[in-house]
């Protein structure tokens, strides 16, 4: 089984860059004037006619009162794209930083973008890429129980990539989604290099779709087997499932849960225009 390449779990940081503002509108209501009603004579049961005005009288509404409620601050400033690919990296260094400073330590110095578009682009078709990954995450040494005749997946390899987890999990997604539209066209040009059809927002949007369908199932203790060097499932329906599946279980399925559930907060900003 190959060590887990945590970059994944940041490219909602990374890919994440451009703005949503929201405007807060609000409707008048109209004031209705009341119908003038018959006059009635003091003791009579019957209406008299109705009484007769040269001028009609306007009934004013009464004044409005005034809004005393405070206008919504306006949202804090973001690191602004650079105008082209080739000087990106400071700017989404900064980036990056001004979301988590936690997950911007792990960051790669170099060609972020590019790097993250073709992580989505892989994530997209369920793959975790090994190469140009654009996160370099420490990590604990993979971890076995039982002996050579009865290995297993042990529960301590969920604890690695809680630490990445925890940075993800309490980060703004308004400011990410703010992010990713104001970077949205640096994010399409480095995904028109790459020769894929349609736009890189339909394949953000299907990477996260794509995480998001795996099921996050319980492994623990699951056997395992070791024919070279990687160990392998001893399940073959386990075995032969994507790249991306197997990556979100070895993380656990409590971690696993936290990353989907932080992805569908996430969606509801990034479909805000």
């Amino acid at each position: 089984m190959r060590p887990a390449q945590f970059g994944i779990l940041v490219v909602v940081v990374g890919c994440i860059i451009a703005g949503i503002i929201w405007f807060l509108q609000r409707s008048e209501s109209e004031q209705l004037m009341p119908p003038e009603g018959a006059v009635i004579e003091a003791g009579s049961k019957q209406p008299l006619q109705q009484v007769q005005r040269d001028e009609p009288q306007e009934t004013l509404p009464p004044p409005a009162e005034e809004d005393t409620t405070p206008d919504a601050p306006p949202p804090p400033p973001i690191v602004e794209a650079p105008d082209s690919l080739s000087d990106s990296d400071e700017a989404s260094y900064k980036a990056a930083e001004n979301i988590s400073t936690t997950l911007a330590q792990w960051l790669t110095p170099q060609e972020q973008i590019r790097k993250w578009v073709l992580m989505v682009d892989n994530v997209a078709m369920g793959k975790v890429p090994v190469k140009n990954n654009p996160v370099s995450f420490p990590m604990a040494p993979f971890t076995v129980t039982g002996n050579e005749q009865n290995r297993k997946l042990s529960d301590l390899n969920f604890k690695r990539i809680t630490p990445m987890i925890d940075a993800l999990s309490v980060t703004d997604p308004a400011l990410l989604a703010r992010y990713y539209r104001s970077w949205q066209p640096l994010l399409e040009q480095a995904y028109s290099e790459l020769g894929q059809p349609g736009s890189f927002d339909e394949r953000f949007q299907q990477a996260i779709g794509r995480i998001l369908s795996v099921d996050p199932k319980k492994v623990s203790g699951t056997a395992l087997e070791q024919p070279s060097v990687f160990f392998t499932y001893s399940d073959k329906e386990m075995e032969n499932a994507s790249e991306l599946d197997k990556f979100l279980w070895r993380m656990g399925p409590v971690n696993a849960e936290r990353l989907q559930s932080f992805l569908k907060k996430l969606q509801p900003y990034l479909q805000q225009q």
